[in-house]
């Protein structure tokens, strides 16, 4: 029995699927990670994200997935706005990370710096909206992100968002197996004629 518990406890760990819209209040309460394919999302901070922001999650295509802090086409107010997470990938690797800011308006008051794994995406400064990137060489399974954006008087921002796309990990091809398990037979077979002599 004590086995079988032993047994069934990464299951009752595991996060819980996320949702495919979350207020900002549930995913920054401590302990709080969710499931999305093999990527787990984890470690959020929110800092001066308004009444109605929301968290989005949403997979665009085979290999590519996307998260966004929102207001759902509301403002957020003049300030800093701090957007954080981990986002980890079991079975395919991340090659590519990137942010957009959506700025509704021409106006040079939006300021956004965003890092992945300690490395600022290019271009290093987004003024209004746009977007910026980085490559992973090699791909990575895990990625911190920061997202900071400064908002000045009189401007406007709907949303930031990042992009993640996926290249599958290579598994070897059950031939390859095979050949690999009748060489290690030979040698534990040699091994055992060895031992008898």
């Amino acid at each position: 029995m004590r086995y079988l518990l032993l047994a069934l406890l990464p299951l009752v760990a595991q996060a819980a699927p996320c949702p495919t819209q979350t207020d900002v209040a549930m995913v920054v309460t401590p302990g709080f990670s969710c499931n999305e394919g093999d990527k787990t999302f984890s470690d959020f901070m929110v800092s001066d994200a308004p009444m109605g922001a929301a968290i989005l999650f949403e997979p665009t295509g085979a290999k590519t997935f996307l998260l966004s802090l929102s207001r759902d086409g509301n403002l957020f107010e003049p300030g800093k706005v701090q957007f954080d997470y981990t986002v980890t990938a079991t079975s395919a690797s991340i090659t590519l990370g990137t942010v957009g800011v959506d700025v509704p308006t021409i106006d040079p008051d939006v300021i956004t710096v965003s890092s992945m794994n300690g490395m600022v995406l290019e271009p290093k400064t987004l003024i209004n909206g746009g977007t910026a990137s980085i490559e992973f060489h090699p791909p990575v399974q895990s990625v911190e992100v920061t997202n900071s954006s400064v908002v000045l008087n009189g401007d406007v921002l709907t949303s930031i968002s990042n992009t993640f796309t996926q290249v599958p990990v290579s598994v070897p091809e059950p031939a390859s197996l095979g050949l690999m398990a009748l060489g290690l037979g030979g040698l534990l077979a040699m091994r055992r004629k060895g031992v008898a002599r």
